[in-house]
């Protein structure tokens, strides 16, 4: 069986996922293994809806075995949340391909650029960065300076995988798929996943407009979650948790918390004591040195209680499967050099690392519960059962 690899957030799973779905049966995948963003993604939000629901989707829209990514890897830069990914994909000893979407849709030139980002010398991005920009915004220009610019979204973590496919010596296969239209389109005439976002909070996404851009599974998922209470969820319902947090917060303790350094624990607590909202926290904490996406991962990790990652993944989490998925479970399950397992409780006996990944996974869940327009039940991390389907 040709497997293929696929790391994403389906934050909702929209018309273009559908398209990379389709390209990874047209180059000959007989099975697919989604590693999905959990509750939180990689932007710093919450997940317009729940994470059980999202893999149950894109099972129905196409894949086969969807395997949670650990929330410490959603909520990190782009190296660290693509390294988690690929990672996961090559512990389960059995995926043959890695395909992703990329602007330029050059899988040589994607090539050129993680190589180029492998050699990198730290003096040249501190110089960047005396400028009074990001790590990200440095780096991107260290790039210019090599004449290459390749600065674009899915561009950047495109080579991110293929750096972290470098590192971890994988055998697993490259493959890319060019994305058209705005940057997290999949096709002329479809909308991104951050557009039906921002028409969702906006009060502005129509069923109409809805029903045109999601995925058939996701849309139909999305409107029984919102009549229920259960979607969508948005960071706006948790102003008072999140200022309460960090305003009771020893900033010496906040150190070790991922997307944390050089001060950055001052600056967020500080903010807290006068903010009014989350909204308020992120824009008075941000700066050209720390840009906002940076921001919001640090602030959410600090809130949870998020430690740095110095690890791969310490165990696979499968959320949702069909009849193929089971195929390609059984497999890996002989394979894997990790555990898998659809239990955070099991996963948690495995070992420390382990159980200090299962210990963040419940408490972004419990937090992602006061998240909905109707409060969510607690302990679902430990209750909600693998999504089967038919």
């Amino acid at each position: 069986m040709n497997i293929t690899g696929i790391i994403t957030e389906f934050n909702p799973l929209h018309r273009g996922h559908e398209h990379i779905l389709r390209a990874a049966r047209e180059n000959g995948a007989d099975g697919i293994v989604c590693v999905m963003s959990g509750n939180f993604v990689q932007r710093g939000d919450a997940a317009i809806f729940n994470k059980f629901d999202r893999a149950e989707c894109a099972v129905r829209a196409g894949a086969d075995l969807i395997i949670e990514l650990p929330v410490g890897y959603c909520l990190s830069s782009a190296q660290t949340f693509a390294y988690g990914g690929v990672a996961l994909l090559e512990s389960l000893g059995c995926v043959d391909t890695l395909m992703f979407g990329s602007e330029c849709g050059d899988i040589e030139l994607l090539k050129k650029t993680a190589a180029a980002l492998n050699s990198v010398g730290h003096k040249d991005i501190k110089r960047n960065m005396s400028r009074g920009v990001s790590y990200a915004a440095a780096v991107g220009a260290t790039l210019r300076d090599r004449g290459l610019d390749l600065c674009r979204p899915n561009d950047i973590l495109a080579s991110e995988y293929l750096r972290a496919v470098s590192k971890l010596g994988s055998s697993m296969q490259p493959q890319t798929v060019k994305r058209t239209g705005s940057y997290h389109d999949g096709g002329e005439g479809t909308k991104g996943a951050e557009e039906i976002r921002n028409a969702v909070y906006a009060r502005k996404a129509t069923d109409e407009y809805l029903e045109e851009h999601l995925a058939a599974s996701s849309y139909t998922a999305y409107k029984r979650l919102v009549l229920a209470g259960k979607a969508p969820a948005e960071l706006n319902n948790a102003d008072r948790a999140v200022l309460y947090a960090l305003r009771s917060s020893d900033p010496a303790r906040l150190e070790d918390i991922n997307g944390i350094s050089e001060g950055l624990q001052n600056r967020i607590v500080s903010a807290a004591v006068s903010a009014r909202s989350i909204q308020e926290l992120f824009e008075n904490v941000k700066t050209k040195r720390y840009p906002m996406t940076a921001v919001r991962r640090a602030v959410l990790c600090a809130w949870l209680g998020i430690k740095k990652i110095s690890a791969p993944p310490a165990y696979a989490r499968v959320l949702a499967l069909n009849e193929t998925g089971a195929q390609i479970l059984k497999t890996a399950k002989r394979r894997a050099d990790i555990p898998i397992t659809a239990s955070l409780a099991k996963a948690a006996r495995t070992g420390a690392a382990a159980k200090q990944s299962a210990e963040a996974e419940i408490r972004s869940g419990e937090a992602y519960a006061m998240l909905t327009p109707a409060i969510g039940s607690g302990r679902e991390e430990l209750t909600r059962k693998i999504r089967i389907c038919e």
